[in-house]
């Protein structure tokens, strides 16, 4: 009986893997062996495919260790949710900082020029590069909740505006309306992404 299980299970997962199989081709309204409909489209066709075959065969360990990958929808897309405002306020942020940097280049237009003017303009590129660097990686990373871009976006955007808070917006040298406002997008960036990498890494951690 145990040989027949595996091998059952063994022309299961071919079937599976062949992609012009009739034999997981079921019409909608018939039921499955484990009583999801086939209308329910909440998981994608390989999970459904390899839930049937859980159910109608001897699993091994590494068969239910992946079907534990196989997504839920709902839990997906709140993280999704969450990683998506984050990139979306970082993009925010960054463009923010783009006017920034105009306005302090405009700034040092109107100093003779030295090393003070000089001083300013580097001011205005560091915060163009910070700028680019944030929406770039929200864009290209953040918006996926990839972990690597979640560390890149919170070390060098918390170190541009740790610096700006401490030497600029805390002695008062500018007023905190509308100065205030890239800290704000910047701890707002941080929980929502922050909450999207912590949503999947515990839906990693039951796997």
């Amino acid at each position: 009986m145990p040989h027949y299980c595996g091998f059952h299970f063994l022309s299961v997962l071919w079937d599976i893997s062949r992609p012009d199989s009739a034999r997981w081709k079921p019409s909608k309204n018939e039921p499955s062996a484990t009583g999801i409909p086939r209308s329910d489209n909440s998981l994608n066709q390989p999970c459904r495919d390899l839930k049937t075959a859980l159910a109608t065969a001897t699993a091994t360990p590494d068969t239910e260790h992946q079907f534990a990958k196989c997504p839920v929808p709902e839990k997906n897309a709140a993280m999704n949710l969450f990683a998506k405002l984050g990139a979306v306020t970082y993009v925010l942020w960054g463009l923010l900082h783009i006017q920034a940097a105009r306005l302090v280049y405009v700034l040092g237009q109107t100093l003779e020029p030295g090393i003070v003017q000089a001083r300013i303009y580097q001011g205005a590129w560091n915060l163009l590069f910070f700028a680019l660097f944030g929406i770039a990686v929200a864009v290209v990373l953040n918006w996926k909740n990839s972990r690597l871009g979640y560390w890149l976006n919170l070390v060098v955007i918390s170190i541009a505006d740790i610096g700006f808070i401490i030497t600029i917006l805390l002695p008062g040298y500018v007023p905190l309306v509308p100065a205030g406002l890239g800290p704000l997008l910047w701890i707002i960036a941080v929980i929502f992404s922050t909450l999207g990498i912590m949503k999947s890494g515990r839906d990693e951690a039951r796997v």
